[in-house]
């Protein structure tokens, strides 16, 4: 199982590192030509974090089940979604079989979710267990960082992301301690209200998974149909410029 110390510490603020609203609009034009092309009516996301991915396939009419092994994610997701028809499950990669059986028409394991399972082993059970829940000819979708440009060109820093709330101005600061394969992720969330500046660090491990690896354990796992792009705006790959590694396998 990957770690989850981090992310059960940001289910509260974890929403404040994106702009929701800006990501989804620039990806649902190429998630839901996938999905028309592919017959989808029903989903699994994975490690769906807060549900923003889940709350958006919901809103276009598709059956949701959405899972993460956090449990204060899916509490958050849970508040997040409202009355939205979305089920919302603890249970972590490799688990679904028993948990949310399915079949869906597609599985979703978007926001470089697959990254924090370190071994080969755990590598395969998740794929393994994507590939039983789906009905014959579904279709899996990844989102992962472009390792291969972090590794080759050691892209320790991912920036920085900003919101300004009600009563608080909050920073975000992400960067890696390189390694390879292993890769040592850090978030430092820095925090302004009338009282001055304070910060909080967490960190968590993740694989470097490189296009050719993800690949050949896709195939190994019985996904021998594989398109992969550089992002989701179902842009080409470039392996030293792409901003992410997306791959749309059946």
């Amino acid at each position: 199982m990957p770690e989850v110390p981090l992310y059960d510490a940001f289910a509260e603020g974890y929403d404040l590192m994106t702009d929701w609203e800006s990501r989804l609009a620039s990806e649902a034009p190429f998630l839901q030509t996938l999905f028309r092309n592919h017959r989808v009516r029903s989903v699994l996301d994975a490690a769906c974090g807060t549900g923003q991915h889940a709350m958006a396939f919901a809103r276009w009419g598709l059956r949701v089940t959405a899972t993460d092994l956090s449990e204060p994610m899916i509490a958050r997701a849970r508040q997040n979604a409202g009355d939205l028809p979305v089920r919302f499950l603890v249970a972590g990669f490799g688990e679904h079989r028993q948990k949310a059986p399915g079949p869906y028409d597609a599985v979703t394991c978007l926001g470089n979710s697959l990254p924090h399972l370190l071994e080969d082993s755990a590598l395969d059970d998740a794929l393994a267990d994507f590939r039983a829940v789906l009905r014959p000819g579904g279709v899996l979708i990844i989102q992962n960082n472009n390792y291969d440009a972090i590794l080759d060109q050691q892209r320790r820093f991912m920036g920085v992301s900003s919101r300004q709330g009600q009563s608080a101005e909050y920073l975000f600061f992400r960067f890696f301690d390189m390694g390879a394969p292993i890769l040592t992720f850090h978030v430092v969330a820095f925090t302004r209200t009338a009282a001055g500046w304070s910060f909080a660090e967490s960190s968590t491990r993740q694989r470097a998974l490189r296009r050719d690896e993800v690949t050949r354990h896709l195939l190994a796992a019985g996904f021998p149909q594989i398109a992969v792009y550089g992002d989701c705006q179902g842009n080409e790959f470039d392996a030293s410029r792409s901003p992410n590694l997306v791959v749309v396998a059946h």
